[in-house]
């Protein structure tokens, strides 16, 4: 993957920073990589008990 990096005077929001990361990661296949290393999944009952 290639990326070009240059500098601008425009304003640069941090939701135009992220939608560029999350297309980074697409590409990528981030989440194929990341659902094939062996992490545990959460547990959404454990999380609900943590937050009441």
């Amino acid at each position: 993957m290639e990326v070009e990096l240059r500098f601008t005077d425009k304003e640069i929001t941090p939701w135009g920073g992220m939608a560029l990361m999350k297309r980074m990661l697409d590409r990528m296949g981030f989440d194929t990589a990341l659902g094939g290393c062996g992490l545990p999944m959460p547990d959404p009952i454990a999380a609900t008990r943590r937050c009441s």
